[in-house]
Order: C-alpha cells, then sequence, then structure tokens
C-alpha cells in the first residue's frame, strides 16, 4: 500500500506573545514544559491576545478532525527562563508524525519569541505563530501526533510536548441548502478566495449559511462579515437589491440582521432606501430598533480613521477578500508603526497588524507584493518591521497560494 504524505494547509494565525493564567498551574521557572493545544476555533488565540495577562483563558479542545475541518494549534510554554531584565528568549519547531510513525512535515524554527525586557517570571507563554490545520481526502486514516520542540535560549534547555489528533474518514454528506456551502470551512474558503474567483450568485445564500451557522455566534465577526457583503454591494447596486429581496422574504432575524449591518456600511443613496424599505416592511420589533439606531449612527470609514483595534484589522481584511484590491492592505501596513511608536493597546494592534500581513502574505501574492513594496519605500528605522514581515515569508517552506 502506498504512502502518502499528509497534506496540510498551514498559515500563520493572528497571535501576540504574552503571560496568561490556565486553570492549572504553570510549571516552576527553570523547569521548561511545552503543551500543544489544538482546538476547532481560534477564538482561543483571539481571546489570549485580547485579554489581561492575569485573565483565565479557555481552551476547547478536539480530539478528532474530519476530513476539510481546519484546526488550529499552537505550542504554550511555562517554566521559561527570564534574565535580569526580564527578556525572554525561546525557539522552536513543529513536527507532525502520520499514524505509522514515519515524520509527514517538520518546520525549522518556526516559532520564535524574543524580548529583551519587561517580562515576568511564571505564567504561560503561547508562541508565534499559531498554526491551522487541515487534513485532505487523501490522508490516511488514524492518529496524527503534532509534536512541538522547543528550545530556551536563557536556560539552555530543550523541551517538547505532544497533541494526538485522530482522523477517520467519513462518506461525504448531503450539501447544504443555503447556496452549496457543505462546511464553515467551505464558507471560509470562498471569502478567503472571492476575489480570485467571484460568485455573487451566492452572496444573498451566504448571508443566510452565515447567520445561521456557529460562526454568526462569535459576535467579533459579525462586523467584519457585513463589511465583505458591503464592498460587494457598494460596487453593485442590483446584487444590492436582489439580495435584499431574497433575504427578506426568506432569510431568519440573524440574516436580516447582517443584511442591514452590510447596508448600514455600504452608506449610499440605494442603501438607504433599503434601509427604509426594511423599516415598512419588516415585523421584527427588534430589527425595528436596529433600523432606528443605524439611520441614526454615522457609519465608521475604515480608510479614513487610523486604525483603532482587531474589528478595524478585520474589516480591512474582508474588504480585500472580498476585492482583492491593495488600499485596505496599504492601510493595515499603515498601523505597523505602532509597534515602535505606540502605547499601550496601540503596540498591540501594531503587533497584529505585522502577524495578519505574515499571515495573508503566505496565501495572497498582492498582499505580498505590497509589503515588498513598502519594504522598497522604507527608510531608516521604518524599514526594519517591512524587512521583518518579507523575511519571515521568505523563510516559510510551503508556497503560498495564488503566487
Amino acid at each position: 500500500m502506498k504512502t502518502k504524505k499528509v497534506a496540510l494547509i498551514i498559515t500563520a494565525a493572528l497571535l501576540m506573545s504574552s503571560l496568561k493564567v490556565f486553570a492549572f498551574d504553570p510549571s516552576p521557572a527553570g523547569k521548561l514544559e511545552v503543551m500543544v493545544a489544538v482546538s476547532a476555533s481560534p477564538e482561543y488565540i483571539k481571546e489570549w491576545t485580547a485579554s489581561h495577562y492575569n485573565q483565565p483563558i479557555t481552551i476547547k479542545t478536539v480530539g478528532e478532525i474530519k476530513q476539510n475541518q481546519v484546526v488550529y494549534a499552537s505550542a504554550i510554554v511555562s517554566g521559561f527562563g527570564v534574565t535580569e531584565k526580564g527578556g525572554v528568549d525561546l525557539s522552536g519547531d513543529f513536527i507532525l508524525l502520520d499514524p505509522n510513525g514515519k515524520m509527514s512535515l517538520e518546520q525549522k524554527d518556526i516559532f520564535h519569541v524574543k524580548m529583551e525586557k519587561g517580562q515576568a517570571p511564571g505564567g504561560f507563554i503561547m508562541l508565534d505563530p499559531a498554526l491551522d490545520l487541515m487534513v485532505e481526502e487523501s490522508d490516511p486514516e488514524g492518529v496524527y501526533i503534532l509534536k512541538a520542540v522547543v528550545r530556551d535560549n536563557v536556560l539552555g534547555k530543550t523541551a517538547s510536548g505532544e497533541y494526538k489528533l485522530s482522523y477517520k474518514k467519513q462518506a461525504t454528506g448531503a450539501i447544504s441548502k443555503t447556496g452549496g456551502f457543505s462546511s464553515i470551512d467551505d464558507f471560509g474558503k470562498w471569502m478567503t478566495y472571492y476575489y480570485v474567483e467571484p460568485e455573487p450568485q451566492k452572496i444573498s445564500s451566504a448571508i443566510k449559511f452565515y447567520s445561521d451557522s456557529s460562526l454568526y455566534d462569535k459576535e467579533d465577526t459579525r462586523l467584519s462579515t457585513a463589511a465583505f457583503f458591503a464592498v460587494l454591494f457598494k460596487k453593485d447596486n442590483e446584487l444590492m437589491k436582489r439580495s435584499f429581496d431574497d433575504v427578506s422574504a426568506t432569510g431568519s432575524e440573524n440574516a436580516k440582521l447582517v443584511l442591514l449591518n452590510a447596508l448600514y456600511l455600504v452608506n449610499n443613496e440605494g442603501s438607504r432606501a433599503l434601509i427604509k424599505k426594511a423599516d415598512a416592511e419588516w415585523r421584527s420589533e427588534y430589527l425595528k430598533k436596529v433600523i432606528e439606531k443605524v439611520a441614526s449612527s454615522p457609519a465608521p470609514d475604515i480608510f479614513a480613521e487610523p486604525v483603532r483595534d482587531g474589528e478595524h484589522l478585520d474589516m480591512l481584511w474582508t474588504t480585500f477578500l472580498a476585492t482583492g484590491d491593495e488600499e485596505p492592505v496599504r492601510k493595515i501596513i499603515s498601523a505597523l508603526h505602532l509597534l515602535e511608536d505606540g502605547h499601550g493597546m496601540e503596540i498591540a494592534v501594531g503587533g497584529a497588524a505585522r502577524w495578519s500581513l505574515i499571515s495573508n502574505a503566505l496565501q495572497h501574492k498582492i498582499v505580498y507584493q505590497a509589503c515588498k513594496e513598502e519594504l522598497a519605500r522604507s527608510e531608516g528605522k521604518t524599514k526594519k518591521i517591512p524587512e521583518e514581515i518579507i523575511s519571515e515569508v521568505d523563510k516559510r517552506i510551503l508556497t503560498p497560494q495564488n503566487f
């Protein structure tokens, strides 16, 4: 029987290194310990980056992965060494073993966390970057082992941790009635590469699928998803009208709310007319209250306003995914200076911009080229960060999609 290499799609997820407190105690300083966490949702990574260092974080792990399902893996370290100034220096490798115990993938020096000062001893550090993993139909059934090998250059020690993930092939189920999306992952891929293969005929179905899926339960996805649809509506007034009619006729209350937020973000004469039509035709008292609120609130301008938080970054990224335009990418690049010049949470926004650019440059040639152009324009101190981004992307051994 022929052995096949596991087909993994790996990208860097948005991640900033920081200390956290789990429900269990970390290893004492000097006793290096590594834990690998794998979840079906990236929410724990976003929660980690957004919360205070002493706020407990819940990680809902998974033991089994389905075909074409994306899972999110990270390496978490405790007992790390800290210099007198609070410096930390960690690096590490990612290894994947197939069900036969053979090494299917090895990413040398993929993990890096280095700080010169300011790190308190104790607690946990999540290493940069987190990884997105996906098993395809051709991959063998069985138990895969995800292993992280971490080197602490302060302690001069090495430790490893591993995670077992089971894969069993399943019969392909019926395609969702909402536009042909078979899963959340299918919907996510459709959004991620929409600008490459636009399918405007699926827009109203996509609104309904998203609104009735577990993605909608994550409130931090709602405005950025609405922004994706808003960009397409702004470019095509007839598409906006057709989508309004379809969602009004067959969409759930959640779907109508997503549509309403998209119309609010479009903010032109046509969208305002449809909001008035919704107010006259929709019967939900809750939606009428939302309509009243959006009618009196100015729509945000994500290009005129400085990048202020993670939600703003997400809206810029979904705008890019819808159009493939460079403008939202350049706007995200404009936030990189916060890593050097920002204060407090501004530094976190700058870091989030940096890692999101690396992640998307691995997948989208347009993003990679925009970063290279920024590097060419930069001088002196401002050249450092775009130089690091290009260097990080170039050293990855996997070829980005769309290159």
